[in-house]
């Protein structure tokens, strides 16, 4: 299956998945457990996110890709491992 998205929507999608990847690296080597970790990281890259987001005046755009999906992105998976860290 071949992704077709215009350039701007390429490097959305690039760079969430570079900053889930460092995130992840990072986690691996924090004191704390790993999916609490993992979920305070990827919340700071979603917030740095959402700060660049709002300094560079980006739009929702219908139809593609922007920081603000991107912050959508950081902050859902934030908080899908945070609930799956805590004790059942």
């Amino acid at each position: 299956m071949k992704f077709s998205a215009d350039p701007e929507s390429r490097k959305t999608v690039g760079r969430l998945l570079f900053k889930v990847g460092v995130c992840f690296a990072v986690a691996l080597f924090d004191g704390r457990p790993f999916l609490l970790s993992l979920a305070s990281w990827l919340a700071l890259a979603g917030l740095i996110t959402a700060v660049f987001a709002v300094l560079r005046r980006e739009r929702f755009l219908i139809g593609a890709y922007s920081q603000w999906i991107e912050v959508v992105c950081l902050m859902g998976l934030s908080i899908f491992s945070y609930l799956n860290s805590i004790p059942a």
